[in-house]
């Protein structure tokens, strides 16, 4: 239903699954171009601790094209606390990182400004993954009560473009120039220069 309803709207999608394998459940984000066809799946690599009694982490990393557009997924945890997965992706041509993500509040409350110094850390972290690699980075975090960070666009240079107000489903609508998304920071990365030294 949701490949069919893609493909009506000219849009790509990116749903979030799970998937059985030999050696767990995976998380995954499957990609579903415009015409319906699968276009990859994204496993979660990076386990959050809290979720390794249930899901077990994938490998490989992806980056998908669709009506022109190049872009990888860092699903969760794996954006806020893994910076080298965005480099990664910005690397291999992603103009765009999309997050899905699910991240609440401790105390149920609504964040009320975007990037708030009380506001969850994960808003913070994702404004750094634009910032560290110049790509734009969208996240999508569920809608609720104690909704912790926002659905929202985040320019290259770490503005914010475009949110869904807190707590509403809905969705994040933007014009981007993906030429702006050129990962010159990530390309200046000189790991041969940064070795420990004994």
């Amino acid at each position: 239903m949701i490949a069919a309803e893609a493909a009506r709207a000219g849009v790509a999608v990116i749903v979030g699954a799970e998937r059985p394998t030999e050696a767990g459940r995976e998380l995954v984000a499957i990609v579903i171009g415009a015409d319906g066809a699968l276009l990859g799946v994204q496993a979660k690599t990076q386990i959050d601790p809290t979720e390794e009694p249930a899901y077990v982490p994938g490998a490989g990393r992806s980056v998908f094209r669709a009506g022109g557009l190049t872009f990888g997924v860092a699903i969760c945890h794996e954006a806020f606390r893994y910076p080298e997965i965005s480099r990664q992706l910005a690397l291999a041509g992603a103009r765009v990182v999309f997050v899905p993500h699910y991240v609440t509040t401790a105390d149920g409350s609504l964040p009320e400004r975007w990037c708030d110094a009380g506001n969850p850390y994960n808003e913070k972290a994702l404004m750094c993954r634009a910032l560290e690699n110049t790509v734009f980075v969208a996240p999508a975090n569920i809608a609720g009560a104690d909704q912790g960070s926002a659905s929202c666009v985040i320019e290259p240079d770490g503005s914010l473009l475009a949110q869904v107000p807190y707590g509403r489903a809905g969705i994040a609508v933007a014009d981007i120039d993906p030429a702006r998304a050129d990962a010159l920071l990530a390309r200046r990365w000189a790991p041969e220069r940064n070795h420990l030294r004994t």
